[in-house]
Parts: C-alpha cells; sequence; structure tokens
C-alpha cells in the first residue's frame, strides 16, 4: 500500500462494535467471546501490507490498557459498563445506550491515533455516527454488517402475543431487559444507522440487497463491494456427510426471534413425522429471553429430547459438525450475508435458506444450494427431504458451494480488495 498512495507508514483505524478475540483474551476471557472472522480478515491484512499500521479500537466490558499483539495495536473506548439495580433499570428504559453518538470521544480517539484512514466495521451502534462526526475531513470506510434498521421492524416476529405479554408481565421488563425492551433499543439504533449512512461517503457491503440499503439512504455515497474473509477452520474442513444414522440437520444461530428458530422446529417436525432425521442447533438459545417459548413450541410439536441444543461453540468445532451433517439450514426472516452460510458453504454442505435479504447473492439456487420462501415451514421441509433423500443431487450442490465460497473468502483476494480501496481513499485525500 505505500507505493500505491506514495506517502510513509500508512495508519488504518479499525472500529469494530465487539472486542477482537486479542482483547478478550486479554480480559481474561476465551477468545470465542470476540470477533473471530474480523480477526481473520485483519491477519489476513497484516500479512498483505508489512507497511499498514493497524490501530484496533472496541468498546470491551472493562478498562483494557493500549497494548499490541502480533503487530496489531489495540486501544479501548469507554468500557460498557454493567449497571446494577435502579441505574441499570433506568438506562435501558430511557434508551441510553443508544441515545447520544460520544463525538468528544471519538474526537479524542482520533487525536491520540491520528490514523490516514478510517475503517468502521458495523452501524448497529451510535459509535460509528460518532466517528463520521468527529473527523469529517478524514477517510472513512462503513462496512456493513447486519443493518439494523432493516432488522428492527422483524425483532418480535414470530412471537404470539402471549409471548410478548409474559414478557411485559415480567420482572425483567421492569428492570429494563427482555424481548420489548430489546425492539426498543432496536428502533433507536436504528434512527443512528440512518444518521450515519447519510453522513456517509464511502461504504462497502456484499450483497445487491446491502447496496440497494445505501442506495436508499444516502444515493450519493460510494458503494464499495468487499467480500469477507472467513476463519481459517472452515478453509481446512471438507464436506463428507454423516458416517452413519439419520440424516442430520444443522443450523447455527441466535436466539432473535429474526432468525427464525421457530421455522426451523416446525420445518423439523413435518421432516421427522415423514422419515427419520435428527436437528442440532448451534448458538445461544437456551436460557435466553425467548428460549420459553421456543421450548414451548418444540414440546407442543413433540420435539422435546429429538433437538440437540448444543449451545456456543468454537469454529474449529463447528467446522467439524458441519463437515458430519446432511444439510446446513438458516430460516431467518431478514439477513445480509451471515457468516453461518458462507461457512458452510466454504465447507461444501448442501445449503437450504431462507429466500431473504442478501441470501440471493451468496446463494444460486439450484446450483450451489437451495432457496425457500421466509416462513413457510412446508417448504422448509420438503427442500430438506429432497437433499437428504438425493445423494447425487447433495454433492453437486456442495461441490459447486464450496468452489463459489472458496473464491468469494479467498483471504488474500479479500485483503487485496480492502488494500485498493484504502489506497484509493487515502490517495484522494493526500
Amino acid at each position: 500500500m505505500k507505493g500505491l498512495v506514495g506517502s510513509s507508514r500508512v495508519r488504518v483505524l479499525w472500529l469494530t462494535t465487539n472486542p477482537l478475540p486479542a482483547v478478550a483474551l486479554r480480559q481474561g476471557m476465551p477468545a470465542a467471546f470476540g470477533c473471530g472472522w474480523q480477526s481473520a480478515a485483519l491477519a489476513a491484512l497484516s500479512a498483505e501490507a508489512a507497511d499498514v499500521q493497524f490501530v484496533c479500537a472496541a468498546r470491551p466490558s472493562q478498562t483494557v490498557a493500549p497494548f499490541e499483539s502480533s503487530g496489531i495495536q489495540y486501544v479501548s473506548l469507554e468500557p460498557r459498563r454493567s449497571q446494577d439495580g435502579l441505574r441499570r433499570a433506568y438506562q435501558s428504559w430511557m434508551a441510553g445506550l443508544v441515545s447520544t453518538p460520544p463525538v468528544e470521544e471519538m474526537k479524542r480517539l482520533i487525536e491520540d491515533v491520528r490514523p490516514d484512514i478510517i475503517h468502521v466495521h458495523g452501524t448497529e451502534t451510535s459509535d460509528a455516527l460518532a466517528v463520521l462526526l468527529a473527523a469529517p475531513e478524514t477517510p472513512i470506510l462503513v462496512t456493513l454488517q447486519g443493518l439494523v434498521s432493516e432488522i428492527a421492524p422483524l425483532t418480535l416476529a414470530g412471537l404470539r402475543r402471549a409471548d410478548i405479554f409474559e414478557d411485559v408481565c415480567s420482572l425483567k421488563f421492569a428492570r429494563g431487559r427482555g424481548l420489548v425492551h430489546e425492539s426498543r433499543h432496536m428502533r433507536k439504533a436504528a434512527a443512528m444507522e440512518l444518521a450515519a449512512l447519510r453522513r456517509a461517503r464511502d461504504v462497502s457491503g456484499r450483497t445487491d440487497w446491502d447496496r440497494g440499503v445505501v442506495r436508499r439512504a444516502n444515493p450519493a455515497a460510494r458503494y464499495w463491494h468487499i467480500d469477507e474473509a472467513l476463519r481459517q477452520p472452515f478453509h481446512e474442513v471438507v464436506w463428507r456427510g454423516p458416517t452413519e444414522g439419520a440424516p442430520t440437520i444443522l443450523a447455527v444461530t441466535s436466539d432473535a426471534p429474526r432468525k427464525g428458530v421457530d421455522v426451523l422446529l416446525r420445518g423439523f417436525a413435518k421432516v421427522r413425522s415423514r422419515r427419520p432425521c435428527a436437528l442440532k442447533v448451534v448458538g445461544g438459545v437456551v436460557g435466553t429471553p425467548v428460549w420459553r417459548s421456543l421450548s414451548r413450541l418444540e414440546s407442543s410439536l413433540g420435539l422435546t429430547g429429538h433437538v440437540d441444543w448444543v449451545g456456543g461453540q468454537s469454529a474449529e468445532s463447528v467446522a467439524r459438525m458441519l463437515s458430519e451433517c446432511t444439510v446446513f439450514v438458516c430460516a431467518s426472516r431478514i439477513e445480509n450475508s451471515p457468516n453461518s452460510v458462507c461457512e458452510a458453504m466454504l465447507v461444501g454442505v448442501p445449503v437450504v435458506a431462507s429466500r431473504v435479504g442478501g441470501m440471493q447473492s451468496l446463494v444460486n439456487s439450484g446450483e450451489d444450494g437451495l432457496l425457500f420462501e421466509s416462513g413457510d415451514d412446508e417448504a422448509l421441509a420438503r427442500t430438506i427431504e429432497l437433499v437428504a433423500s438425493d445423494e447425487l443431487l447433495a454433492s453437486r450442490l456442495g461441490d459447486r458451494a464450496r468452489a463459489r465460497a472458496s473464491v468469494r473468502h479467498d483471504p488474500a483476494a479479500v485483503s487485496r480488495r480492502t488494500l485498493d480501496v484504502y489506497a484509493s481513499l487515502v490517495g484522494e485525500a493526500t
């Protein structure tokens, strides 16, 4: 990059919505608590550009002194402090987590780091808007992730009125927690995101869908297509399917209602009523605010004891489970470019996913995966059965998925593309 911009060593300030694994380890927590895929992208970038100094900033749960690891500098913003009792409840009721962009804090950070370019990962928090307000003259690249402005209307999707009433009547609600409060916070965050997008000059994304969102919010913004560099374990493992027993359906998801776990359960129940099969769900679902509703649904469908809720897992463990399943399912009601689908394709697993958001940019239905209409559990069941009953189809879908994903998520290619964009933006500013 030094040669491209014709200057001395370039400093890039990375701002992430969550701390990277190196910060999690520094706090004494497992690396899994950090954003592993972003860490993988950062490692690939560092390998491609020895003349670039990366400084990573995030808002951790506790103060972490500045440190360096593997040539990367890490600094912390003011921690997200976990308040107890009345103060925490007050902040939640007032939606204080996203109420005011911390502009002055960002100005101090930028003054300390003195970056040549700022790369903001995600628009889900007020930090993105704060950076754009704090450094209007500095080149800033805003990378899209989940697009909370599109997600917010679906925060409570799939829940019954009884589920919402139960949430409102709970002690958690009084304390400013639970599903309804999360929905309120998401709506406030959505307003912040749209304000950030309207101010952004340069935005990067990965799908035709997120490009359309940017165009609607800010037709004058430049859009740069940059794919994701995925974690190494998913490059190393190749799908071989189940070695024995009934077909296994695998989902990597969360408890958020928009993730469609209820649709997944209904679809699985229909498949299981017609043929033996197993369902394994990876991710934090059990014990979360929506678990009581999902547990009741699981019981009403006669699935109690037939779903393996395995919780959060390491990348190595997820890659292994992908290699051994029959089909990977994403039943989300809204997505941009979920890592879980990309990782499954990279391993070469036949993918069945809902036709929502940016999914059609990831999966060419009938060629390297199969899409079904969102919320249609019968269509989901039929599509799963089609893959599970046709080994040639499954093999063809998996092979083509791996070939496509290997190109799309090649770390070196993604790094070169990112550095080219950096060079363009820095070059224009000099």
